[in-house]
Order: C-alpha cells, then sequence, then structure tokens
C-alpha cells in the first residue's frame, strides 16, 4: 500500500478535474457529459468519494483495491462452494496468490476491475440463491441490481447474461423459453450499457490511422483471438516472464503458430458446445474453458481496446476469468492425493507474487523493468520520457522520446518530444516536431495550442492565433485556446477590447479558473 501512481492514475484520478475536491458530483452520473474516458460512473464516483474526503495519497486507493481484492476472493469462494466446486478452497487460494494479479491490486486505476468483480460476483451468487428457494425471489432484483453496478463500475463482464441463461439450461434443466424469460433482464442491462458506452467512446477524439489499435480486417482480428486465448490460459498455469506491457502480436498468415491457435480454439468450442447441449449436463472441463472464453472475448482482440494500441494482451484482463481455467483443469484431477499435491502451486505462485510485487512500486521501476523484458515497448519509453521531463533530467526524456519515435513514428513521442525542446529553447525543432506530431495526428486540439505558442516566441502573433483557432476547431470547448488568443491580443498587439472578448469566452467555459478570472477582471475596465 506504499506504492505509488503509474502511468493512467495521473489522467484518471490525480489529475482528473471531475474528481477535484468541489466539482460536481452529479456529472459523474451524466450519459451526455463527456467528461471521462469511459461511462464508469461508480468507478469514478468511488475516486470522488476518496479525492474528496480523503485526499489525493495513494496509500487511499491502494487500500480500496487491497479490500476489494481480498473481497472478491472471498466471494470467489463462497460462489464455487455454492456450486458444489469440490476444489473451491485450491481455486481460491490459487486466485488469492496468483502473479498475474499483481497489477490489479497495485495499480490504483484497477480498481475498475475489482468493482466490477465484486459487485459481478455477488450478483452470480445472490442469482443462484434466488433459484433455490420460493422465499429467496427477493434476491433476484439484487442480482440484477449488482450487475448493474458490476457494468457501471466496468464494462468487463457484459457477456455474464450468456453464462446465466446456460446455467438455467443445463444446470436448472430449466426449458428454452423459461431460461430466456429469466435471463432476459440481464440482457437488456447489458445491451443498454454496452450502447451507452458505444455511445461514450464514439464522442472521444478519433485515432488517426498512424495509430491504429487493430488492424480493421476480421481475419486478423480472428486470428487475434486465438493468440490472445492461448497466452491468457498459458499464464494462467505458467506465470513466467510477466510485465506491464508484452509486445503487441503480429499475424503472419503464412505461420502455422499464427493462424492454427483460433482454428483450434474454433474447433474445440464448437466440440465443447456440441457435447454440453446433446448431453443436457453441464461438463465440467468443458464449461470451465467456456466460461473463460466468454468472459475473455471482449478483450480477445474483435473489438478495440485503447490499451490494445500498445500490447495485444494485458495482465489485468485475465482477472477472475482464471477461475473457469483453473476449474476446468483441476476437474481432470480424480486422484485425491495429486489434488493435495497441487497445494504446492499456490506456495510457488506466492514466491513469483512476492518478487513481482515491488516492480510495481512506482512508475519508473515498472516502466524500467518493462523495457529491461521488452525493449520495443513505446507506451514504456513515453512514460519514462514524460517522467524525466517533469524531474529536469531533459537529455534522459530526449532519448526515450526518439526511441519511441524509432520503434514506431506517432503522434504522441513527436508532441511529447516537442514539449521538452521548448523548455530548452530549440523552438524551431519545437515547430518541427509539433508540426510532424499534426501530420500523424491531425485532432489532438493541443498540439495546434502548444504550437502556436511557439510561433508566440518566433514573434508570429498572427501565425499563433490561426493555430489557437485550429485547436478551437477541433474542440470548441477548449478554454486554453481563448485564453492564449486573449493573450495575444492583450500583450503582443495591445489590444485589450479584444482580448477581454477572448478572455471572457474562456472564463465562461472554465469559470473556476483563477488565471482566466484575473485575465477578465484586468481587462474589463480596458475593453471600454
Amino acid at each position: 500500500m506504499k506504492y505509488g501512481f503509474i502511468w493512467d492514475d495521473f489522467t484518471y484520478i490525480l489529475n482528473n478535474p471531475s474528481l477535484a475536491p468541489g466539482s460536481n458530483f452529479s456529472n459523474l452520473w451524466s450519459a451526455f457529459e463527456h467528461r471521462n474516458a469511459d461511462f464508469w460512473p461508480v468507478t469514478y464516483s468511488v475516486f470522488w468519494l476518496i479525492r474528496n474526503f480523503f485526499g489525493s495519497d495513494p496509500i487511499y486507493f491502494h487500500a480500496l483495491n487491497f479490500g476489494l481484492f481480498l473481497a472478491s476472493v472471498v466471494l470467489v469462494y463462497k460462489l464455487l462452494t455454492l456450486i458444489k466446486v469440490e476444489s473451491a478452497f485450491l481455486i481460491s487460494v490459487i486466485f488469492a496468490v496468483h502473479p498475474m494479479n499483481v497489477s490489479v491490486v497495485a495499480w490504483a486505476f484497477q480498481a475498475k476491475t475489482n468493482l466490477s468483480n465484486v459487485f459481478g460476483l455477488i450478483s452470480v451468487i445472490f442469482f443462484i440463491l434466488s433459484l433455490r428457494d420460493q422465499v429467496l425471489k427477493k434476491y433476484y432484483l439484487a442480482s440484477l441490481g449488482f450487475f448493474i453496478l458490476a457494468l457501471l463500475s466496468k464494462i468487463n463482464l457484459i457477456f455474464l447474461p450468456i453464462i446465466i441463461l446456460s446455467y438455467l439450461m443445463l444446470v436448472q434443466k430449466r426449458k428454452l423459453i423459461s431460461a430466456v424469460l429469466i435471463s432476459l433482464p440481464y440482457f437488456v442491462v447489458s445491451l443498454v450499457l454496452g450502447l451507452t458506452n458505444t455511445f461514450w467512446d464514439a464522442g472521444a477524439l478519433p485515432t488517426p490511422e498512424s495509430e491504429m489499435i487493430l488492424d480493421p480486417s476480421f481475419i486478423h482480428r480472428y486470428f487475434l483471438i486465438g493468440k490472445n486465448f492461448i497466452f491468457y490460459f498459458y499464464k494462467t498455469f505458467i506465470p513466467a516472464d510477466l510485465m506491464f506491457s508484452y509486445k503487441k502480436a503480429v499475424i503472419d498468415y503464412s505461420n502455422p503458430w499464427d493462424v492454427l491457435p483460433s482454428i483450434i480454439l474454433t474447433l474445440f468450442l464448437i466440440f465443447c458446445g456440441y457435447k454440453i447441449f446433446t448431453a443436457r449436463r453441464l461438463n465440467t472441463f468443458y464449461s470451465g474453458i467456456i466460461i473463460s472464453f466468454i468472459m475473455l472475448f471482449p478483450i480477445l482482440g474483435l473489438v478495440e481496446i485503447y490499451y490494445m494500441r500498445f500490447s495485444s494482451v494485458a495482465e489485468h484482463y485475465l482477472s477472475i476469468a482464471m477461475i473457469g481455467f483453473l476449474f476446468a483443469v483441476l476437474s481432470l484431477i480424480k486422484n485425491k492425493k495429486f489434488l493435495y499435491a497441487c497445494a504446492v502451486f499456490p506456495v510457488v505462485l506466492s514466491y513469483q507474487t512476492f518478487r513481482y510485487l515491488p516492480e510495481y512500486s512506482d512508475e519508473e521501476t515498472v516502466m524500467l523493468k518493462t523495457i529491461d523484458k521488452n525493449s520495443d515497448s513505446i507506451l514504456a519509453h513515453n512514460l519514462l520520457g514524460s517522467l524525466y521531463k517533469n524531474n529536469g533530467d531533459f537529455k534522459k526524456a530526449i532519448n526515450h522520446y526518439q526511441k519511441s519515435i524509432g520503434i514506431k513514428p506517432t503522434a504522441q513521442p513527436y508532441f511529447n518530444l516537442a514539449t521538452v525542446q521548448e523548455k530548452i529553447d530549440l523552438w524551431d525543432q519545437a515547430r518541427t516536431n509539433y508540426e510532424k506530431s499534426i501530420e500523424l495526428n491531425p485532432y489532438y486540439p493541443p498540439t495546434y495550442l502548444n504550437l502556436g505558442g511557439v510561433y508566440l516566441k518566433l514573434n508570429k502573433p498572427l501565425v499563433a492565433i490561426n493555430y489557437f483557432k485550429k485547436s478551437l476547431e477541433k474542440d470548441r470547448n477548449y478554454s486554453p485556446a481563448f485564453y492564449n488568443i486573449g493573450y495575444t491580443y492583450e500583450f503582443i498587439l495591445k489590444d485589450a477590447k479584444e482580448s477581454y472578448k477572448w478572455y471572457l469566452q474562456a472564463l465562461q467555459i472554465s469559470p473556476q479558473n483563477s488565471l482566466f478570472k484575473n485575465a477578465v477582471q484586468r481587462t474589463e475596465g480596458l475593453s471600454q
């Protein structure tokens, strides 16, 4: 719990204006206010409460994660005992000490994953209880409510209704129409919140071609699914060479090892489904594999996720989906003595976790360790560059940004490199790199804003204003651009009346900004 923030913890927790003390809590719940990266109001509400009542010390967020993870371990055990899984305790212990869960606990923003897991597990437990006795029908509504909370924390359990429908048909032996009617509200919730998140993502900035997350072809994504699924299965039982960001998968259609996994997986899933539904009973091995596949499906590569621009897989995506893998494999062990011998496995995992955990102690450590294992990680190079820039070590910052550009020339490292060059008065080089950043990503308002600032330094105020206005074409509510135009008119072009108009617009967008307030007060009288 003494660990610090890493990567997007700074963006979505520490420096998030929608969580700042005094910010409007209700805005977090508006599906029409695009204030955060995703529509996860439960997660952001928890963060808001911590920041507003306890502060921004990382210890509070790590304590939250640790508590939620412990709760999920207990709930996993409760669920497995409820459905009479013989190895429930062993599976729960393995889940608790598994090194693939280090990032879920040590990365503050992963509270979203832990919240979703806790609410999802409670939902399933209440659902099973609701089917057991007429008196317990009240648990059905509780189950549905917790499922809604799970999806409002993170959308990863969106396919849980498929598992619920299968449970009704194969374990409860319900007829199809009965099973569909009981599970229908869960499908409706998934559909509504899935569409809400899709609408939310549509409001984000477009992804430029230079930063394409996944190959748009279906065949590429199909073959990616098999490779990623094998990765998660393998890491469940042999969690070696773990790292924050893995190499991005490349599909070579001429390489059997790239195309066979998806073909074999497809045939295997069809076989599993056939065996289960023809027998009309839940075979533990087949069902365990299918459950893990359903849980992992949203992140296997068919649909784009932001993190996939850096890596096709991520350790925190596995999470409770590993339960299905463990359930499946342990069900094959019929010899009790051999099953008891498997108790050695958690001991080995605990040792690996103990060794791996310190890598997440702070951002510099986790990124340096990542580069040691994956020297082509553009994410790690960019983050280290920003870290060193903020610490004033501009030489190291430039080195990492240039390495990132050498690996894959995208807009972000060019932008970051230009910000460092501004700090050491290399204005012409900064201008060139901002222009290259715009060429690669023409949608990002701060690039136009910063380029305008460079032109101010080069004594070209009219060109600067032109770029400030271009940033407003990308985001009409981008208040810094209004302010910079006002600043240029006030101090460079000596037009107080015109500057006041622009300052006022900046203040109307950001009424709490003291810099904007002072500018309006300073020029109000002069504009008469």
